[in-house]
C-alpha cells in the first residue's frame, strides 16, 4: 500500500512475472505487468511519501537488459505526457533492437530514441499528487506489429510489489495470458465514441436539460451561434434539423451532453477513459472531451465547417450512399468505372468512409452515385442507398470547404492544447497520444474533409492498444451497430449514453 493511497492492488495475472532491472529504485515504487490482447502493458509508478517534493527520484541512466532487448524514449511528446498527465509516473517503452536500456524521467532527461518498435512498455500512473488511484495500463505510447513471437519474456523495471509477482524473468504462457479473477481484476481502458452527421433527431437533449453543465453548454452555444439550438433540437422542424449548418452543431453538443450524462451516472467510466475518436464530425465532439479544444473553439469550428460543407455541397449536384456486401477493391474499381461514365463537370466518385468489413460510403456527383448504385446492386450488394447527407463529404469535392477550414484552424492552433486522452483520428487511423503538438492534430483535421474515414481501422487499433469497453456518447446507436460488425466480442462491450 501507497502512503496515502488506496489499498487495493490489483494482482498480477497468473503466468506473468517481473525481474527487478533497475539497481537503486525507492520503496514506494510500485510496478506491475499486464496483457490486454496481444499487448504487454508495464506500469511504474511512483509517488512522493512527502507531497510537498515537485519531481520523481532519480533513476540510473543505463543499466543491462537481457541481450537482445531495449528499452527507450521515443520523442519529447511522451516525456511532455509524464509532466502533464502522469506527474509521477516514468515512460518506458521496450524495443527487441539491441542490448542496454535508458529511461524517460522527466522532462528534459529523454533517453535514446529507437525508429522500429516491437514490444511496448506502457506508463500507468494514473495518479498525481491531489489524488490518488489503483495503478491501472493507462496509455499506448507504440504498438508493436502483429506476428511476433507471443512467447517473448514479461520484462518490468522496477521491484516486485504485488504478491503472487515473483522475482525473475519468465515467459508469457501464450498470447492471451489468464486474466485474473473478476475481485481482483483492474479496470478496464475505455473508449469513448462519439457519432456524426446523420444521428441528430428532433427531441433530443430533452431530457439532459438539467443537468448544469448542459444547461451552460446550451446558454453558451445560443450566443456563439446566434440563434436557439435547442429550440431546434426540440421542435424542430426535422427537415431544418438535418440541414448540414445546423445538424453539425447540434450533434456536437449532443456528444459533449452525453459525456456529462455518463459523469453524472457513472464517473467511473469517464475517469477510466483513455481513448477517443469520433465519426466525422465527432471527431471534433472528441477533441473537445479531450481537452485539445475549448467548448467555444470547438462550436465555432464546427459551425464553420457545417456552413462550409453545405455551401460546397450546394454548388453542384452531389449524393452520398451506403454500400455494404462488397470487397473494397471491387468497390473502389467500380468506382473508377462510374466516375469515367459521368460526363457532368468534376466527375467524381470515391470512397468516404471505411466503417467495418465489406460496409461502406461512397460519395461523389449525383450521376456517378446513380450509375454505381445500379452496378452495386447487378453486383449483388447487400445495400445501395443513398443517405440523406447533402453533399459528397470527404471527397475532393469539398475542397472549397475544407481551405476554410484549414485558415480557421490556423487561427485557433495557438490556443489548441495537447490532448489529455489517446485519439484516434479519422484521415490517417493514427492515435494523438496525451502531450502530442496540437499542430499535427490540426494538420488531421485539414485533410479529413477530402480523405476516406478510417473508422474499421480507429476502432481495430483501439483494441490492439488494449481497448476492452467502448461508450458510444451521442444520439442513435449506429457506432454501436458497426462495432458489433467489425468485433462481435466488442460489440457486446459497447455501451450507448443515449442523449
Amino acid at each position: 500500500q501507497r502512503q496515502g493511497g488506496n489499498p487495493r492492488s490489483p494482482r498480477a495475472p497468473p503466468g506473468m512475472a517481473a525481474r527487478d532491472l533497475l539497481s537503486e529504485i525507492p520503496e514506494d515504487r510500485r510496478s506491475r505487468v499486464v496483457q490486454f490482447n496481444s499487448h504487454l502493458y508495464a506500469t511504474l509508478d511512483w509517488e512522493p511519501p512527502d507531497s510537498t517534493r515537485n519531481g520523481p527520484a532519480e533513476l540510473p541512466e543505463c543499466v543491462p537488459l537481457p541481450e537482445g532487448w531495449e528499452l527507450s524514449s521515443d520523442t519529447p511528446e511522451i516525456a511532455e505526457s509524464v509532466a502533464g498527465l502522469h506527474p509521477w509516473g516514468t515512460s518506458l517503452l521496450v524495443t527487441r533492437t539491441g542490448a542496454g536500456f535508458s529511461t524517460t524521467n522527466w522532462p528534459g532527461q529523454a533517453g535514446s530514441k529507437i525508429s522500429n518498435y516491437e514490444l511496448v512498455c506502457v506508463s500507468g500512473s494514473l495518479y498525481g499528487p491531489r489524488r490518488a488511484l489503483p495503478s491501472r495500463p493507462s496509455r499506448v505510447l507504440m504498438r508493436y506489429p502483429a506476428g511476433i513471437d507471443p512467447d517473448l519474456p514479461a520484462i518490468l523495471a522496477g521491484p516486485p510489489s504485488f504478491q503472487g509477482m515473483p522475482s525473475g524473468l519468465a515467459p508469457l504462457p501464450s498470447a492471451k495470458a489468464e486474466r485474473p479473477a473478476d475481485d481482483q481484476q483492474a479496470p478496464l481502458p475505455v473508449a469513448l465514441l462519439f457519432p456524426g452527421q446523420d444521428s441528430q433527431y428532433v427531441g433530443m437533449l430533452k431530457a439532459l436539460t438539467d443537468l448544469p453543465a448542459v444547461r451552460s453548454m446550451l446558454l453558451q452555444a445560443k450566443d456563439v451561434l446566434g440563434y436557439d439550438l435547442l429550440a431546434l433540437c426540440l421542435a424542430g422542424p426535422e427537415e431544418k434539423l438535418e440541414e448540414t449548418r445546423y445538424c453539425q452543431p447540434a450533434v456536437f453538443i449532443a456528444g459533449l451532453a452525453g459525456v456529462e450524462k455518463l459523469r453524472d451516472e457513472n464517473e467511473d467510466v469517464v475517469s477510466r477513459a483513455s481513448a477517443m475518436a469520433g465519426l466525422s464530425l465527432g471527431e471534433y465532439t472528441a477533441l473537445c472531451a479531450a481537452g485539445v479544444l475549448s467548448f467555444e473553439d470547438g462550436l465555432r469550428l464546427v459551425q464553420l465547417r457545417g456552413e462550409a460543407m453545405q455551401e460546397a455541397a450546394e454548388a453542384g449536384e452531389q449524393l452520398t450512399m451506403s454500400v455494404a456486401g462488397l470487397a473494397e477493391d471491387e468497390l473502389e474499381a467500380m468506382c473508377i468505372d462510374a466516375a469515367k461514365k459521368d460526363s457532368s463537370k468534376d466527375a467524381c466518385c470515391k470512397i468516404t468512409g471505411l466503417l467495418y468489413p465489406k460496409g461502406f460510403v461512397v460519395g461523389g456527383t449525383e450521376k456517378a452515385i446513380l450509375i454505381l448504385k445500379d452496378a452495386a446492386e447487378k453486383e449483388g450488394a447487400l445495400q445501395a442507398k443513398v443517405r440523406k447527407t447533402s453533399g459528397a463529404f470527404h471527397t475532393p469535392l469539398m475542397q472549397p470547404a475544407q481551405d476554410k477550414l484549414a485558415a480557421a484552424l490556423e487561427e485557433v492552433l495557438p490556443k489548441m492544447k495537447p490532448p489529455k486522452h489517446t485519439v484516434w483520428m479519422n484521415a490517417s487511423a493514427e492515435p494523438m497520444r496525451p502531450g502530442c503538438d496540437p499542430k499535427v492534430i490540426a494538420d488531421q483535421l485539414k485533410r479529413q474533409l477530402t480523405n476516406p474515414v478510417l473508422w474499421e481501422q480507429c476502432v481495430k487499433r483501439m483494441m490492439e492498444d488494449g481497448i476492452e469497453e467502448f461508450y458510444e456518447v451521442g444520439p442513435m446507436k449506429e457506432i454501436k451497430a458497426m462495432i458489433k460488425r467489425i468485433n462481435p466480442d466488442a460489440g457486446k462491450k459497447t455501451s450507448n449514453v443515449e442523449v
